[in-house]
Parts: C-alpha cells; structure tokens; sequence
C-alpha cells in the first residue's frame, strides 16, 4: 500500500527522494512527507493529497539542493488514522531525533496511536534503556541529553533490531536519526520486505529505483544499516538468505501523456497483444492433473475466465480461491498444481498463501518479474504488459487472461491444432475495433452516470466479465455496483430493478440465449433499462430488447469476444467517472498494490 523510499548520497537528494515519491504515488496517494538531513539539521515537510500535483513542491526542493546528505520519503494509504499532514510521515518524536516512514499493520499496536507513532516511542524507550545500560555508574540515567548519547551505528542497528523483534504483524520501515546523516536503517518483518541497493538507495518497489542499480538486494526479516557504498551492517531475525535481484532499468514518467493513464492504458491493449507474437512463448515444464488459481480483486476474476478455459480447452479439473481465504482451506490435494495471480507481485494474501509451496511446484502470474513473489517462483510467468500506473486494473487484468488462457492452450490437446497467433489477431483487432468505437461508449457512459445503482450480468464465460465491469465501475466511479450470472437475478437481486437502476448485460458466444433475452425482459418488464454488449451472432436478437447496445467485432476465436467485451466496459467506467468529475487514476480509498 503505502510507499518508501531513502537514499544515502549526498547528490541533490531531496530532488532524489521526492522523484522516488512520484513514482511510488500511485500504491498511495492521502498524503505524503519526506525528511532530508545534513550534519546538525533536517528538513522536514509533510502534505496531504498527490504529490505530483503539488505545485509549490519543485521550488522547495530547488531550494534543498545543498549539502544533504540523505533523505527519507513516504506515499501513504491510510490504515490507521484520517488524512492529515499530522499522520503523513516521516513520523517523529517531539524532538526531532527520530524519524520513522513505515509499511504495514503492527498488530499490537495501542489502539490510540497510529502503527508508526507506536514505532518511534518503541525506539525512543529503547534508546533510553539503551545507553542507561552503557555506564556501569548508570551516569547517562541521570542525565540524558543528545550530547551525551555515544553514537555509533551498531549500538542503532541492534536498537531498531529490537523493536523490530517485538512488532507483531507484516511489516517494513526506515529509520534516520537526526545524530546520524550518513546513514539509514532499514527494517523488515513477516511478507514485508524492502529492496536495497550498493550504492545507497532503498524502496518498497523496484520502480522507485529504476534506472539507479542493476540489482539490489531483497530485505526480509532483517535490520540493515544503509550507507551511500550499500549495507554496512545488519541484524537477521530469522536464517533467511539475502537475496539479489534484478533492478528494472527503464524509467517511468509519472505524469500521464494526456488526461488519464487510466485511458492510455486501455488503449494500449492493442500495441500489447499485438506485439505479443514478437516475444518467446511461455512453455510450462509440466501437465497438473489438476488446478488451484488463487488470486484477489481484478486477479480472481481473471481466474474465474481462466477456469472455463482450462476445464474446456485443457480437461483439467480447476477450482479457484480469494488469497484472503486460501489460507482457510483445510482440504489440501497432493495433486493439485497452484496458479498464484497478482498483478503487483507482493499482494500480501498472495505472499501469505503461497509462503509454504516449493518453488518449482507452483506457477506466478505477474505483471512484476522483479517482485517478492516474481523472484520466489521458479515458474513464473510474465504478462508482459509493462507499468500500470492507474490503480484500476486494466491492460493486466487482460494480458493476465490471455496467459492464462494461452497456458490453457499448452496443456490441451489441441496445441498443434489451434493457431495461438490466430488468437492474438484475433482478440487484437478486436480491441481495436472498440476503441475506434470509443465515442459511442461515452455516450452510453452519460447515461449511465446519472445512476446511483447498476447490476452487471453475463452467463458462462461471460460472468467473470460482468464481475470485473461492476468492479470497475463502482471503484472509479463509485457507483455502487453488483455482477452476477444472468440467470441469478431472479433469485434476490431482481427486487433491486426498477427505473433507476440499469442492467448492463454482456453477450458473446450463441450458448443459452434463448435464457438470456428471457432475463433481459424480465428486467424490462419491471421499468429497469437494459443496456448490452454483444456480438455480432447474438446482435439482432438483442436489439430487438435492450435499450442500447454495442456491437462488438465478429471473429472466428470466440475465446477471445469477452476480454475485447471487457473493454467496452473498461472505458464505460473511465467515460462515466470523468463526466462525474472525478479522478479515475487516483480513486478514493484505494492503492496499486495491497500489502496489508
């Protein structure tokens, strides 16, 4: 959720630092703070809402770029405490000593503080008991004052180690002491880590440090001590093994080439999937007897469409799970074969789900190579579908179907019969064919927009579809919004129908339509509006019952109608939420990556 970033360096860090917040915004946006230090002073500044959109910022940091030596920077996703620049960290004790910008819940936290408050009064305890203890004539018990404190970085290592051994919960933070410029201390616990690198950077996401390592090393259950040459010292709570991993070199622009990357991103489905063919094919090492897709949000809904594909095309028994709930299972099946989805690569209910699997009997499905849980898998896939900086999920949510479904493809019967580049042209020009549509979307989504209410509906295939159009819509819009089989409304959600309240049916494929026109009526017939996404072989019949409808491309790979189906929906909810005047990059309440 939230996100971290220092450097040690000495080379216009406060610019170094506030970047790194740009970059790491979109996991959280309420408010944010960064500290610089230089020997005898710090610069502290803290705000609420977006940093990128902080005008006065870039002339504050111009006016930093002296002789500091290293800095700490937070994005923050409230989970304990209302937005404010008080709660925004660094968080710090009254004198300024201690600074503290943190990730995670800390399970035995006071109810009256926040988590990260709780962490500087445990260092500050820790400090006096600390060098209480240094003096066998207790002389520093009488008299504490910060002249009198010996400083050396070990004394601090073991210090924050300690704190961090009594934390409960999952968790990641860095600590700079104002007595202490040269240095940051880096600490992780439980599915939390951090990524460290030998010249002085560290973040909670590869992204931030983009372009300023070629490999850094992943922290998990350990303190560090960060100079500008890397670790210097560090502490292990556990016999976990540092880990080195590679460092994305491409670098990000934080600012969106045009309104929204919420649009962009749709948009560039196409250039994705049509570029897809241009890379190697995954080719899986092995045959499950049977699945186990285990995914949250927008990746569980992608399991669900996968699920059709591998019971249909592969023959393989296939169940799916919500992370949150995969731990719950009491049932374990020796000869099941796990799929962990995640588009972040550190999902927290993904990372605790599969903590226990063996690396190379699972398989990852990522849009992150470089994560937690991109580098623990010895099978992992990448969708390929490059940042994703709007925090609904859009390209991943697509390319996570279409590998999905290409892996279906390989365990079938039919690898050498189906044409996998057929597919890919085929869902290709369909997406193209939408958004040269775009504008007959919008017109729908002015419509929409004056609802408070909306039920999303589809059968088989389709189903999965109208789960991630409701998400969508009620996450950028906020709308509230429900998904369900067609078939399902009449058993509870149909007492919902009425005028105010449209039914917005997806259609693809020519099974069961009789049934589905037949729920279409039923929703007129009790004055709700019926709006439809369809393909060519269902449109006449369609037409003839909905209100309004979008006709989608005609193509032979049938497999392939509901994700460009999807995208009729995708930018049914960007249309809908900038007519309402919101921000669909940047939805309240929300973050990229969930880590707690």
């Amino acid at each position: 959720m939230c996100g971290i970033i220092g450097y040690v360096g000495g080379s216009d860090v406060a610019n170094t630092v506030v970047e790194g917040m740009k970059r790491l915004e979109y996991r959280g946006y309420d408010s944010y703070g960064f500290c610089a230090f230089r020997n005898n002073s710090h610069f502290l500044y803290k705000d609420i809402g977006i940093v990128s959109q902080n005008p006065r910022l870039a002339g504050i940091v111009h006016t930093l770029n002296g002789d500091f030596i290293s800095g700490i920077g937070h994005t923050r996703w409230a989970t304990h405490g209302e937005v404010s620049k008080e709660n925004a960290h660094p968080q710090h004790d009254k004198a300024q000593r201690v600074f503290v910008v943190h990730n995670g819940t800390v399970e035995n936290s006071p109810s009256e503080l926040l988590d990260t408050q709780f962490i500087v009064q445990q260092l500050q305890l820790k400090t006096v008991f600390h060098f209480a203890q240094v003096d066998s004539k207790d002389r520093y018990a009488t008299k504490l004052s910060s002249s009198d404190i010996p400083i050396t970085a070990e004394d601090h290592l073991n210090l924050v180690h300690s704190v961090l051994d009594k934390l409960e919960g999952d968790n990641s933070f860095l600590v700079s002491f104002a007595k202490l410029p040269d240095l940051i201390f880096c600490a992780s616990k439980g599915s939390s880590s951090l990524l460290v690198t030998d010249n002085g950077y560290v973040s909670s996401d590869s992204y931030a440090i983009a372009g300023k390592a070629k490999e850094a090393k992943r922290i998990k259950n350990s303190v560090v001590c960060l100079s500008s040459e890397g670790i210097v010292h560090s502490v292990k709570l556990s016999n976990n093994s540092i880990v080195t991993e590679s460092v994305p070199q491409d670098t990000i622009n934080s600012e969106p080439l045009g309104q929204h990357h919420m649009l962009n991103e749709i948009k560039e489905q196409y250039s994705l999937i049509e570029d897809m063919g241009n890379y190697p094919m995954y080719h899986p090492p092995f045959r499950p007897e049977r699945l186990h897709l285990i995914g949250c949000g927008s990746s569980y809904y992608a399991a669900m469409w996968a699920k059709v594909w591998f019971e249909e095309l592969a023959k393989i028994p296939t169940k799916v799970t919500y992370g949150s709930e995969a731990i719950n299972v009491t049932l374990k099946d020796p000869k099941e074969t796990k799929i962990y989805i995640t588009q972040s690569g550190e999902t927290k209910d993904i990372v605790r789900a599969s903590c226990h699997d063996k690396s190379d009997e699972v398989f990852v499905v990522t849009n992150q190579p470089f994560s937690q849980l991109g580098n623990s898998f010895f099978n992992t896939i990448d969708i390929g579908a490059n940042l994703e900086q709007g925090v609904a999920a859009t390209k991943t949510f697509t390319l996570t179907c279409y590998a999905l479904w290409e892996l279906a493809w390989h365990w079938s019967s039919k690898e050498n019969e189906l044409k996998v580049l057929d597919y890919q042209d085929a869902l290709a020009e369909g997406i193209k064919y939408v958004l040269d549509r775009e504008q007959a979307v919008a017109t729908i989504a002015k419509m929409i927009a004056q609802y408070d209410n909306a039920l999303f509906l589809g059968r088989h295939w389709d189903y999965p579809i109208a789960l991630e159009g409701a998400l969508k819509l009620k996450e950028v819009s906020y709308i509230h919004a429900e998904g369900m089989p067609a078939a399902e409304m009449k058993h509870g959600p149909i007492a919902l129908v009425d005028e105010k309240t449209p039914s917005i049916f997806t259609v693809t494929g020519s099974f069961d339509i009789d049934t589905i026109i037949s729920n279409m009526r039923e929703v007129k017939s009790r004055k709700g509006e019926v709006f439809a996404v369809v393909s060519p072989v269902n449109y006449d019949r369609v037409k003839k019952v909905a209100d309004w409808t979008f006709r989608t491309h005609e193509t032979c790979e049938v497999a392939m109608e509901p994700l460009a189906a999807n995208v009729v929906l995708q930018l049914l909810a960007y249309h809908v939420a900038v007519k309402k005047g919101l921000n669909p990059d940047r939805p309240r309440n929300l973050a990229k990556s969930v880590t707690v």
